[in-house]
């Protein structure tokens, strides 16, 4: 067999292997990650101060839940406000951010000064209940005593 055949034999393989792929591709179910069910994709909680700058970021990406306090001593929080202009208004544990359903919910546990969330959508401010979790929304802002964040 000479060095022609032999290339031309190639290039029709590669010709249908990659026509086979092509077809198998189209036909299977493309797989979703896990950003991918989430609304608006929200990657990220922030921190801001009155002029709406951004003062501190957390990342949401791959994580189900973060609890939003202050760290004091043997306590551990995700999202550690104590260096918050208001810092004395947020509870150790002051509320958690709890991702179910392809959606991300805050909820007061129970704290003293409450949280509040400002819609994106309509701009309104409303004030949670304890343990009655509130879904959210990319440009949501997160009230908890005075001190604000921002979820994207």
């Amino acid at each position: 067999i000479n060095g022609s055949l032999l290339l031309g034999l190639f290039s029709c393989f590669l010709f249908i292997y990659d026509a086979l792929k092509a077809y198998y591709a189209e036909r299977e179910e493309p797989e979703l990650s896990f950003m991918d069910h989430r609304p608006g994709k929200l990657t990220r909680l922030s921190l801001i101060n009155e002029d709406g700058k951004i003062i501190r970021s957390w990342e949401l990406f791959d994580r189900i839940a973060l609890v939003i306090g202050r760290d004091v001593g043997e306590n551990h929080v995700d999202v550690d406000l104590h260096e918050a202009a208001y810092a004395s208004l947020i509870e150790i544990e002051h509320a958690v951010l709890n991702f179910s359903g392809g959606y991300w919910y805050i909820e007061d546990l129970g704290s003293k000064n409450g949280v509040r969330v400002k819609k994106a959508v309509d701009g309104k401010i409303y004030q949670m209940a304890a343990d009655q979790p509130c879904r959210l929304d990319a440009g949501d802002i997160l009230i908890l005593g005075l001190t604000h964040l921002q979820i994207d």
